[in-house]
């Protein structure tokens, strides 16, 4: 365990067994396509809501991005993840705009279980569409039910990262897209994807009845409107 002092302006306890974690500690950064993007579009008093927040790198970034009068909200169920996110803000006082909530966001209220196999040391794997040597029991709610999101007056950006679990997330905050219109960053991940017949395309069904149009990452960092050229399993959707 090292804590270490980014250049962003936060501190974090790393765990260098963690494949994220080592990106951060090695290099200095990671997704740095998508953390550049997230500094064009998050301004001060911008709310940025971290689904799927691991041990918090997003949020950490955002709450520098936001400032003061901004807002994060950064759910994580997993046990493990939320400790570490918990141990992360606390290393960073002035980060109190960050509210971590340890439930997962999904179509209803419910409990799933959350898969995940030790051996591949990224705790940022835990999902229910994987097998694992542990499983985590944890509950969801959809995001138009989450309560605090009736006090919200903007919502600028949403990150949706849960390891398969996007399409029943997106399906429990259809409401809150329509009302608020974010923009979304959500991963595509097709190892997951794929396993579950038709989600990739129910996804990108919905999000167009939603009227979203998608973006891609290409290999420079800029945003292009061919799949083809994506280098990133990160997709970026634009409320028309």
């Amino acid at each position: 365990v090292i804590l270490l002092k980014l250049e962003a302006g936060f501190s974090m306890e790393l765990h260098l067994q963690d494949w994220i974690q080592q990106n951060i500690f090695f290099l200095g950064s990671y997704e740095t396509k998508e953390l550049a993007f997230m500094s064009q579009v998050l301004k001060p008093g911008s709310t940025f809501i971290d689904i799927g927040a691991n041990v918090g790198w997003h949020s950490l970034n955002a709450a520098v991005l936001v400032g003061q009068n901004g807002k994060v909200i950064s759910f994580e169920p997993f046990p493990m993840n939320h400790a570490r996110i918990q141990k992360n803000i606390s290393l960073n006082p002035t980060h109190d705009q960050i509210v971590v909530e340890k439930i997962g966001i999904g179509a209803k209220s419910d409990s799933i279980t959350l898969h995940y196999n030790s051996d591949d040391d990224n705790a940022g794997m835990a999902s229910q569409y994987v097998k694992g040597n542990t499983s985590e029991k944890i509950q969801v709610i959809a995001l138009d039910h989450y309560e605090k999101i009736a006090s919200l007056k903007r919502i600028d950006m949403i990150k949706l990262d849960i390891e398969g679990g996007e399409l029943n997330a997106l399906l429990g905050m259809q409401k809150t897209l329509q009302e608020f219109k974010p923009i979304l960053m959500i991963e595509f991940d097709p190892e997951i994807l794929g396993k579950q017949a038709g989600m990739q395309e129910e996804m990108m069904s919905l999000l167009t009845n939603l009227n979203y149009k998608p973006t891609y990452f290409d290999a420079a960092g800029k945003l292009c409107d061919q799949s083809e050229k994506s280098a990133s399993k990160n997709i970026v959707f634009w409320p028309l």
